[in-house]
């Protein structure tokens, strides 16, 4: 695959996000809409994509390079935890930008950004070692990713913090809101579990048991699940760019830290991995899906997961959108340098 071929395959999806940009500034979709259909992508045509792109022949080749996948990807996440805290301990942060930087270190945009790219240029194969290398991505961002996010341990919250969350309350009272209670420590804890059986996770393991166990879709079922798979990466892109249509473009540029995280997470990682794995004698497929999963952009996930549990959305907002912008720069020469 040459250059070009691979950049235009990648700056197509960019084109797309900035339809969702364009569309969300200009007010042709609201929030509620997008937030709908991202649990439309999720729920529906991203398990599709899954399960129809599992559909191999069995063969015991296949099956050990899945076995490698998933041990490569246990591996790596275990190496970027460790990582992290070095990371938020050199830049100085602290308190829930700390937190949020840790976020998106760890956890790329996997769900609405990689399976559309590997889509793109690996075809079904490419999806199928995906999910399989993604299934620790799913359990930690429910576990580890949750528990980030409720850290208070860092750092005590200021007087300006205080004063923040103050003033929302106080605002929320006039505008006749209520505050939200919190649920108990057991509704959390199911809660958690519940989260942790998603589509995305059943879609794999259903997926990988009928191709272990050679069981062929039947046609009209199958042409079904390829019509709803197809929607998942137009969908998914232009719901990253009304997402990232609500940032203020003139406060990103002044956050130091997204230029350490945008570093680290789309070119010092992904190139560790290739060291490391090219060293041990990887490639084709082996070599380029997981460089690429891991040169992804910040989980779009970490806003969500900020919002939900008091974090610093707006940092997370913002380091989401500034790798997503670097990102099309990155990703194509990544992805040329691996197929080129």
């Amino acid at each position: 695959m040459d250059f070009f071929t691979t950049f235009y395959q990648i700056i197509s999806l960019f084109i797309l996000i900035a339809v969702g940009w364009v569309i969300s500034r200009l007010q042709l979709v609201d929030q509620p809409f997008i937030k709908t259909l991202s649990g439309f992508v999720i729920k529906v045509t991203l398990p599709a994509m899954i399960i129809k792109s599992m559909q191999f022949d069995f063969s015991l080749e296949l099956l050990l390079e899945s076995a490698y996948m998933f041990v490569i990807g246990i591996v790596m996440y275990g190496l970027m935890i460790a990582f992290s805290y070095g990371v938020v301990k050199f830049t100085g942060l602290s308190g829930g930008k700390a937190n949020a930087l840790q976020f998106l270190i760890i956890f790329g945009n996997v769900g609405y950004m990689g399976y559309p790219v590997m889509a793109s240029i690996f075809g079904d194969e490419g999806v199928f070692y995906t999910a399989l290398f993604n299934i620790p991505f799913n359990f930690l961002m429910m576990s580890l990713g949750v528990y980030l996010m409720t850290r208070k341990d860092l750092q005590k919250p200021g007087l300006e913090e205080l004063e923040r969350r103050s003033m929302s309350a106080v605002s929320l009272k006039e505008e006749g809101g209520t505050v939200r209670k919190e649920p108990s420590g057991t509704n959390k804890r199911f809660q958690r579990f519940g989260v942790l059986i998603n589509p995305g996770i059943i879609a794999t393991f259903t997926g990988f048991i009928l191709f272990v166990a050679s069981i062929e879709i039947p046609g009209p079922l199958f042409r079904a699940l390829d019509v709803l798979g197809e929607a998942t990466t137009p969908l998914a892109m232009i719901i990253i760019g009304a997402n990232l249509s609500r940032v203020a473009l003139s406060s990103v540029f002044r956050e130091k830290g997204l230029y350490w995280l945008s570093l680290l997470r789309l070119i010092l990682i992904p190139a560790f991995l290739y060291g490391v794995l090219t060293l041990l004698g990887v490639e084709g497929f082996l070599l380029a899906v997981p460089v690429l999963v891991f040169a992804m952009p910040a989980a779009a996930n970490a806003v969500v997961f900020a919002v939900m549990y008091d974090g610093d959305a707006d940092f997370a907002a913002k380091g989401v959108f500034f790798t997503t912008l670097c990102s099309a720069i990155t990703l194509p020469l990544i992805a040329y340098l691996l197929l080129g």
